[in-house]
């Protein structure tokens, strides 16, 4: 059997044999060391292990010298489960500037494994930050996903926390759309003067003109 450490609870049963049972022994070094029990029924409780430990009867028929039963062992589970987090992946900014970083699209763990516990499901926490502190919170500004994969399992043995690296970038180009305007010569025009709609998935950080007025110089 296979039990939590500290409460915990086992049942061990001795049948088929011969004899009576003179008492219970217990070990947790492989009997270089034992521990009598004094307990002569046929049903011994294991409680509250923290060790994996060795159960045996022993038992004497008539004149005959003691002999012990099989051995029996209530295993704590101490080893952590295991996993395999995602790798890195770089995610693009949507049409609405927003993102999916989503499980479906980064990638899940894999392999989730245990020497006790079934059904395990890893779970992860995200942080974000930008590679540019200036750029922080700027809808277009690249920004990286630290994702930190845990896995515990039902005894409370943690693996070793694993580290997946999601880039977010905006690869969308800004659509620049101009109309036709008439100056002067040397009358200065700006930017907003000659946008006419012009739009990004995410924002429009600055506006730039090749020139901002005309003269007479050929």
């Amino acid at each position: 059997a296979t039990v939590c450490t500290g409460i915990n609870s086992t049942a061990l049963t001795l049948s088929g044999h011969t004899g009576t049972i003179v008492r219970w022994e217990s070990s947790t070094d492989n009997f270089a060391t034992k521990a009598n029990i004094a307990n002569t029924t046929t049903t011994l409780t294991a409680t509250n292990l923290t060790a994996t430990t060795k159960y045996r009867a022993v038992l004497k028929s008539g004149t005959c010298s003691e002999v012990t039963s099989s051995i029996v062992t209530v295993t704590i589970d101490n080893e952590p489960p295991t996993f395999t987090a995602p790798g890195p992946l770089t995610i693009k900014k949507l049409g609405s500037c927003a993102y999916d970083a989503s499980v479906d699209i980064t990638g899940d763990v894999t392999n989730e494994a245990d020497n006790y516990s079934t059904g395990l499901q890893a779970t992860f926490a995200d942080v974000i930050t930008w590679p540019d502190p200036d750029n922080i919170n700027i809808p277009e500004a690249p920004f990286i996903i630290t994702r930190t994969w845990s896995l515990v399992d039902n005894c409370d043995n943690a693996a070793t926390d694993q580290v997946q690296i999601i880039t977010v970038l905006d690869e969308t180009l800004p659509v620049a759309i101009c109309r036709d305007i008439t100056v002067d010569v040397d009358q200065e025009f700006t930017s907003a003067m000659i946008d006419n709609g012009s739009s990004d998935n995410c924002q429009i950080s600055y506006y730039e003109l090749s020139q901002d007025s005309f003269d007479c110089t050929c």
